[in-house]
Order: structure tokens, then sequence, then C-alpha cells
């Protein structure tokens, strides 16, 4: 199969240092102009490369698959027309550029003023870098040969705004950072050609992999943006939730490996059982305004801030609102699951741990984190609350099915009674275990459906 990597590999040709006199066979069918912006971020005393995936590719692969197309640097791009001309020699090619991007340089302007807005930054300096002259097979086209004149430029220098909005703490703009200290671990280098490097499955651009092959490296790192460990993540104060399903992992397996139908084995039918988790867990977490969450399988960690909440409310109001909000967000979640595994018969009981503290939230992991991530102190007590009251369910033995147990402190038990009988949640039993170093009395609260 020709996929994205095949072309990569073999249809690309560097015209920066080659004479004005030679040819290309076949001649461009696109002329454009490129204009990369470059950012190196610095943080714990690593740079890294900002990218982006711009699209993925026109081509359909033969067997399936994913679209493949390739990493680039934020850019823009300018479609410069060539009309019925028709050039070979690459000096013709070099004028035609000179003589299109003048005369278009008010347009090109617009484009790069509106990318820096679409960054969210006001670069204070713009530092040039060669240019390059390249002449490939299109990976969103494959069955076009374009010729691309490349400006590229170090953005330095950003102001507060911009360093947040390029660093990203929460994960949501679509950035990835390509640490340039691992290039040897992160990259990968099919065969003895240099110029051919994928990043985490996929080509990356020519163009943006130039500098790792023409010796730039010490360039590109000699104006970095440093971001400090502050700017990555937020300090927060709320509720946090852990919430897991019981016994749904021995379930899962079962599904995978007896279950099947007249058009799916059980591997696909359990697959998609995880799916259908993930999308209730995602819709019920929305609606009830928890917006920092990890799903992982059958459960999920999830915070809600109170300085989100609007209005005029006195924060032990606030308080109050958002475990109302909690408490239908859990007894909604199960509903929504037990309703669809109808087909297989089962149904699921749930462990939820809740906590009101501080907690960091953001790039817990540095810059090249790919979600958001929640840590401090309060996320290690929480995960010793849930050990606690993963060991109680299972001292009771077997259970009825449906039910919801929650395991909270007890002073916020009794802050909050109200809410708690409000929803049915009733206290089967006050709790108490070394933990650690740590000594957990709980609370363990039952839904009484």
């Amino acid at each position: 199969m020709n996929t994205a990597r095949d072309m990569y590999s073999n249809d690309w040709r560097d015209l920066t240092m080659v004479p004005d006199t030679y040819e290309l066979d076949p001649s461009p069918s696109e002329f454009w102009f490129l204009h990369l912006f470059i950012y190196v971020l610095r943080n714990g005393g690593q740079h890294y490369l900002v990218l982006q995936y711009p699209s993925y590719s026109r081509r359909l692969p033969q067997n399936g698959g994913v679209r493949e197309c390739i990493w680039s640097t934020p850019y823009i791009a300018y479609k410069v027309e060539s009309g019925p001309n028709k050039y070979h020699q690459v000096g013709h090619i070099r004028q035609f550029f000179r003589e299109e991007t003048e005369r278009h340089s008010a347009s090109i302007a617009e484009r790069i003023a509106y990318n820096f807005y679409h960054m969210g930054v006001s670069p204070g300096r713009l530092i040039p870098m060669d240019d390059i002259l390249e002449f490939k097979r299109s990976t969103r086209e494959p069955d076009k040969w374009k010729c691309y004149f490349v400006k590229r430029s170090l953005v330095t220098e950003l102001e507060t705004l911009g360093k947040l909005n390029v660093a990203d703490p929460e994960c949501i703009r679509g950035f990835e950072f390509l640490c340039i200290e691992d290039l040897n671990e992160v990259l990968e280098i099919p065969g003895d050609d240099p110029e051919k490097m994928f990043f985490r499955g996929k080509p990356l651009s020519t163009n943006v992999a130039y500098p790792f092959f023409a010796n730039e490296i010490q360039l590109l790192c000699s104006h970095p943006i440093d971001i400090s460990e502050q700017e990555l993540v937020y300090s927060e104060y709320g509720l946090i939730l852990s919430f897991d399903l019981v016994s749904f992992g021995k379930f899962y397996y079962r599904v995978h490996d007896e279950f099947r139908s007249l058009t799916e084995s059980g591997q696909e039918i359990a697959h998609e059982l995880l799916l259908v988790l993930s999308s209730v867990f995602r819709q019920s977490l929305d609606k009830f305004g928890y917006y920092q969450r990890v799903i992982e399988g059958d459960g999920f960690l999830a915070t809600s801030p109170l300085r989100q909440q609007v209005g005029y409310l006195k924060p032990e109001e606030k308080v109050a609102n958002q475990l109302d909000r909690t408490l239908r967000l859990v007894i909604t979640v199960m509903a929504k699951v037990n309703n669809a595994i109808t087909a297989s018969e089962a149904s699921f009981s749930s462990r939820c741990a809740l906590m009101l503290d501080d907690y960091t939230y953001g790039k817990t992991g540095g810059l090249h984190s790919e979600t958001g991530g929640h840590t401090g102190k309060a996320l290690i007590t929480l995960s010793r609350i849930q050990s606690v009251l993963r060991r109680w369910v299972e001292e009771r033995g077997q259970e009825p099915t449906s039910l919801i147990y929650f395991a909270v402190l007890p002073d916020f038990y009794e802050r909050h009674k109200e809410i708690f009988d409000q929803h049915r949640f009733a206290c089967v039993d006050t709790y108490e275990q070394q933990e650690k170093e740590s000594l957990i009395q709980l609370r363990i609260l039952e839904h009484q459906p």
C-alpha cells in the first residue's frame, strides 16, 4: 500500500542550494508561498518546538486506516497563480516567486496578522532564518507535485497572554510539543536517510524537519520563550470527585471472551461498551459542570472549581449548589450506564469518593502533557479514600446491583447532610482505617432509590 510514509520518503527535492539552471521534471502543478512561524519554548531546562496537525490527507488509504498528513509549525500559506505559464528551470521559479510575493505583499501581510491573532500572540521580535525552496508531492493531495518557497521566522519575546496561549495549560488548543533534546528518542528515522522523520507515527513536514538535518538546532534554541512551571497550572479550590464502576472489569473480559452476535465478535461488543461509557461520562460531566476531568475506562477523576459558578452566591452556597449537581450527576450516570447495557442483562454499582479542597490543575506533567491533569495533597487523600471504600465494599461481600456508594469525610457530611438526604443518600457506616501514615475516617453513604 502506498502510504503517507512512502510518499514522504520518495517524493521530495530540496532546491534551496541547486543552481538556477537546474531543470524540474515534471513541472510544478502549483506554486505556494509559505511563512513558518517557529515557536521554541523552554521549560524545565528543555526546549520544545510547537507543532500543529493542520489537516488530514484527502487521499483515502486503500486498506482503510488514517488519512495521514504531516506535522507543521504554525504557518500561513498563499497560493501564487502562474496562469498558463509552465516553469521548469529553478532560476525562473525563484524569479517568479520574488516578483509575485512582492506583488501580493499586502495580502500576505494580512494573513500573517490573522495568524498571530488566531494564535493569540503579539510577537515582540521575529528572527529570520534562511529561506527554503522545495519541490514535492503534496501529502494532502498526492496526485499533485507542488513547489514551495518557504520563509521561516523564529518567534521570540512573547507577552504574558501570548505565552499562555501557546503553552496552553488546559490542553485545549491542539498544539503538540516536540522536545529538541530528546530528538533521538521521540523521532523515528526509518532507513539511513536523516531527512525522513516521524513524530508520534506521523511525518514531520520536510520544511519543519529541515533544521534537524541542516545543522540549525543551535539557532533554533538560541532565543527560546521561557515558560515557568507556574504558567502551566492553575491553583484551584472546589469539589474533587473520583468515580468508578464495581466489577465492570470482570464483566468486560467476560463479554470480550464469551459474547458474540450475528454481526459482531465479543471483542467488538466489548469495545462498544467502553465507547458507551466514555460517551455517558463526557455528556454527563459537561451537563453538571465538571469540565476538568480525566476519563479512564470504567471511571473518571473530575473537579469543579467554585470560581466557575456565576452569580453572587456566598462560598458555602456555591459548595451546596455544586454538591447538589454532583449527586444528580452520579445518579444520572448510573441510570444511563445501566440503561445502555440492557442487552447484557447486567447492571452495576459504583464507588464515589468526594472532597472539597485545594488542588492544582493543568499541565502537571510538564509542557508536553497531552491532557490537563490534577495534582496536590488532596488528590493523594482522595486516592486513599477511594482505596478504603473499595475494601469496604469488598468486605460486605455480594451486594445487590445498581447501588451507589459514596465516601466523604465526616465534617463535610455533617455540614451538608440535608443535601445528601434530599437525594436519598443515607449514612450506612462510620468507617475508620489506618491508610499508610494517615488515619482515614469516613462516612459511607448508600443511595436509596
